[in-house]
This record gives structure tokens, C-alpha cells and sequence, in this order.
């Protein structure tokens, strides 16, 4: 599948945040979509986009025939809204996990769990370990390796380039007792070492 950048990313991740949350909003304007992408809350990183960001990200989601816009004989606005139920024949539930992957970067699946209330129900951790499994092997998402400090493995989405570099820095959960420093500096080895095979240097 065509890698979607993060601007791109994160607009997917709005628009099936606002048809589930708030369908009577949904589709949404070129100014709804840049809102819900500029939030505060409920966003891991908190992002600044223009209109023409958005804009020109649209267009392209478009043309990968994963979103488009539509103008219905109401509306005085040009809207958006995601194709990602037809393009990736995926059912609620796993959108819903899929789409806060892509507004809140890696997470625990307890943390998936939580966070996907608004969205769907899950009755058990398993369910979304299910989910998890499912996007797993559509390539859309993987378990990260478990970090020095992290009590739990954190999930990643695959789509956006960012989430397409397998071993891209998360920084840690430090749990109770847990030097901080030791962490970071643990982090930071694995992110050289992983820099010197991509360059093919065995050490320094």
C-alpha cells in the first residue's frame, strides 16, 4: 500500500475520529478537517497545519483513492470523507483502533483499549489484542519491541512514513525505580547502532 505522509496520516485519523464521535458533523469541511487536526487533545504530536497543507493532503489521499471530496445538494462547503472502510475492507472496531494509531502515534493495547471508548466498546483486552492481530497481518500496524522500563509492548501503525521505520525511537515509560538516564541512554544506543547498519558500518 502507498505510504501516506504525516499530515496525510493525521487527517485520516480526524476524519474517522469525526464520523464516529461526531457523525452529525461528518463529512468534513476543509476547516473542520484543519481543527481536527490542529486539537490539543487527543493528539500525539500536536500539530500546526495550514489550510494549504491540508489542502494539498486531501488532494493526494484522494488520488490513493483514500479519501474524497463530496458536495451534497445541502451543503455550501465543499466536504471530505475517509475511504478507508472500502479501500481497506476493514470493520469498526478495527478502524477505530487504526484511527487513534494514527492521531496518537505508539501505544500499549490497554492504552488502545482506553482510548477507543469514544469509538467502539471492547469488553476484554483480548478483543483488542484480536484487533491488533488483524492489522498485523494487513501490514497496517506491528508490536514494537519491548523498551528497557516499558512494563508492556506498544503497537505501531504502518502507513504514514514515520510509522514505517521499524525501529524509530519511542521514548520510554519509566517505571517506579527505573533510572531515567539509564533509559534514555539505552534508547539513544539502539537508535546509533541501528544508524550504523543502515550505513553498513559493523562499529566505530
Amino acid at each position: 500500500m502507498t505510504t501516506v505522509s504525516a499530515i496525510e496520516a493525521r487527517i485520516l485519523g480526524v476524519l474517522v475520529e469525526k464520523q464516529m464521535t461526531t457523525p452529525d458533523i461528518y463529512p468534513l469541511t476543509l476547516a473542520g478537517v484543519v481543527a481536527g487536526s490542529n486539537q490539543s487533545t487527543n493528539r500525539d504530536p500536536v500539530m500546526s497545519v495550514s489550510e494549504r497543507e491540508a489542502e494539498a493532503a486531501l488532494t493526494r489521499l484522494h488520488e490513493i483513492g483514500l479519501a474524497t471530496p463530496v458536495r451534497r445538494p445541502a451543503d455550501r462547503a465543499l466536504k471530505y470523507r475517509h475511504k478507508l472502510t472500502e479501500a481497506l475492507e476493514l470493520d469498526q472496531p478495527t478502524l477505530a483502533v487504526l484511527a487513534v494509531l494514527l492521531l496518537r502515534g505508539p501505544q500499549t493495547v490497554g492504552e488502545l483499549r482506553q482510548r477507543t471508548e469514544r469509538y467502539v466498546t471492547f469488553d476484554t483486552i483480548e478483543d483488542v489484542e484480536r484487533i491488533v492481530d488483524r492489522l498485523e497481518e494487513l501490514d497496517l500496524a506491528r508490536r514494537l519491541a519491548r523498551q528497557p522500563g516499558q512494563s508492556q509492548r506498544r503497537v505501531k501503525e504502518l502507513m504514514s512514513d514515520g510509522g514505517t521505520d521499524v525501529d524509530q525511537a519511542h521514548t520510554p515509560t519509566v517505571d517506579v525505580g527505573t533510572n531515567e538516564l539509564e533509559i534514555r541512554v539505552a534508547a539513544l544506543e539502539k537508535r546509533f547502532d541501528e544508524l550504523l547498519r543502515r550505513l553498513g558500518v559493523d562499529d566505530l
